[in-house]
């Protein structure tokens, strides 16, 4: 019997740290699991076109206009043709580092939408129910 205990003691552990490592509130916390799977669904969408460099995919899943912050200065973006011609100023080492490394588990949610990495991309679903990009910020740690 003390055998058993023994091996049943480091899967309780592992559960535990499964479910436990994001460092902040979830996007299931905020906004519940039906956003959250979509949000889940975009990031993956989302992580795929940035990882093949697709300016004209990654611009269809912005709302316009879409707010830029690049040292504390906002600037707006207003169609998807100026913002495939200004992706690869976009898409800094921080920002795809960001996107890349982004967990699903883990998407951040409150009240303003869901943050990915320690800001530098937000979104949130538009009234149709599809998620878009609302915030690009190029300078957040």
């Amino acid at each position: 019997m003390l055998f058993l205990v023994i091996t049943a003691a480091p899967r309780v552990l592992r559960a535990s740290q499964s479910t436990s490592h994001c460092p902040n509130s979830t996007v299931e916390d905020a906004w519940g699991p039906e956003v959250a799977a979509r949000a889940k669904t975009f990031l993956s969408t989302l992580q795929k076109v940035v990882e093949s460099n697709d300016s004209a995919g990654f611009a269809r899943l912005v709302h316009y206009p879409v707010r830029v912050i690049d040292a504390g200065r906002v600037s707006k973006i207003t169609t998807r043709s100026a913002l495939a011609r200004k992706f690869p100023a976009l898409m800094t080492a921080n920002v795809r580092e960001a996107i890349l490394k982004q967990s699903q588990e883990c998407l951040f949610g409150n009240d303003q939408g869901v943050m990915i990495g320690n800001g530098q991309v937000w979104f949130q679903p538009e009234p149709s129910g599809k998620m878009k990009i609302i915030t690009i910020n190029l300078t957040s740690p």
